[in-house]
């Protein structure tokens, strides 16, 4: 899958951090959130699926508070932005994402202008 000018989407893991939160709630959140960056300009997103245990019926398993984004450089400062807006609503846990860029945390770690741009710059010279 490539976007605009041949560019190859990059792969972010969003993970909302569930410390204090009941499975059902984290479950929500991260459905919610999944349906609100599907509008910030996110090539695909999916629940990120994990292993049935041996011996398990066989179904879709998810790893809970975990989406996995695909996402065109010139997208992500759309996808931040939500991210961070997502993530300074009263109620909402903390957000990380990793990319090959490394991890950033939202709310925690505010990100300037400038450091968005060369987040940016990082995941154009990965592809």
């Amino acid at each position: 899958m490539t976007g605009a000018a041949g560019e190859t989407p990059a792969t972010l893991l969003i993970q909302i951090d569930s410390a204090d939160l009941d499975d059902d709630t984290v479950d929500e959140m991260t459905r919610q959130l999944a349906v609100e960056l599907r509008e910030a300009d996110v090539q695909s997103i999916d629940l990120v699926g994990v292993a049935a245990p041996e011996g398990a019926m066989s179904g879709d398993a998810v790893q809970i508070g975990m989406l996995a984004a695909q996402v065109l450089p010139a997208a992500v400062p759309f996808v931040l932005t939500a991210l961070r807006e997502w993530a300074r609503r009263p109620q909402a846990p903390p957000v990380k994402v990793k990319g090959k860029f490394g991890e950033i945390s939202f709310p925690h770690d505010e990100m300037t202008h400038e450091q968005l741009l060369e987040l940016i710059a990082a995941m154009k010279k990965s592809h």
